[in-house]
């Protein structure tokens, strides 16, 4: 079994699919973590979602796109021009997300309990090597080992995992420290939800810092989908 991780792909199954050919990605065999906002962006989110129906390991963590689409069939969101959430959700991505699937009524189920399921993080421990997934970042203090941890990570509010950027933005901060390591707990994190190119517009590939991985390159926009083989 090969393990990959790939970054937000928000709706380009084109290159989803193009990624997975590539690596010769085996859909009975392989596993694959997805970072969360499959949904929103470009044309294709039915596509996408019915490929991922197809991957029997999959590690579905949820995004922050994930999670207004769900408070969008829900009823949390309103579908009309006074709801301020609605209005922003569209400007980046709702509407195609809409195009695809269908209004909240009209949306298969099946899609809704799909994305329902997915997770607010996920840990993978193999020979004492550990490594966290999530979507947009987590709290320093979840990811120190032993007396020193001052959180666990079922405590923390689900809404810092979906929309922080902190975490991007520590690693960053301190990429010319030769020490640098965001806790001791994990050898490495793996983060989407802020594009490479917000950091420097000129990071059109994943980059690490420490222990964190920055895995959205921008696919939601010009950038490009990434997928690592770790």
């Amino acid at each position: 079994m090969k393990r990959y991780v790939i970054g937000d792909i928000h709706g380009g199954y084109q290159a989803f699919k193009a990624l997975l050919d590539e690596v010769n990605f085996d859909y009975g065999v392989d596993l694959l973590i997805c970072l969360g906002d499959i949904v929103d962006g470009w044309s294709e989110v039915k596509e996408c979602l019915e490929l991922m129906l197809t991957i029997k390991n999959l590690v579905y963590i949820r995004g922050n796109h994930e999670q207004l689409f769900l408070d969008y069939c829900d009823g949390k969101i309103a579908p009309s021009e006074s709801d301020s959430t609605f209005v922003l959700w569209n400007k980046h991505g709702g509407k195609s997300t809409i195009k695809s699937l269908g209004t909240k009524t009209a949306v298969d189920e099946k899609y809704i309990v799909f994305i329902k399921g997915s997770l607010p993080y996920y840990e993978l421990n193999e020979k004492g090597v550990k490594r966290l997934f999530v979507h947009a970042g987590v709290p320093e203090g979840c990811c120190t080992d032993g007396l020193k941890s001052s959180r666990k990570l079922e405590d923390v509010n689900p809404v810092d995992f979906l929309w922080t950027r902190d975490t991007a933005w520590d690693a960053y901060n301190n990429a010319e420290s030769p020490n640098y390591s965001f806790g001791d707990k994990y050898e490495s994190i793996y983060i989407g939800h802020t594009p490479t190119q917000k950091l420097n517009v000129f990071y059109s590939t994943p980059q690490y810092w420490g222990n964190i991985w920055l895995m959205d390159t921008g696919a939601c926009f010009k950038g490009q989908l990434s997928i690592m083989d770790i």
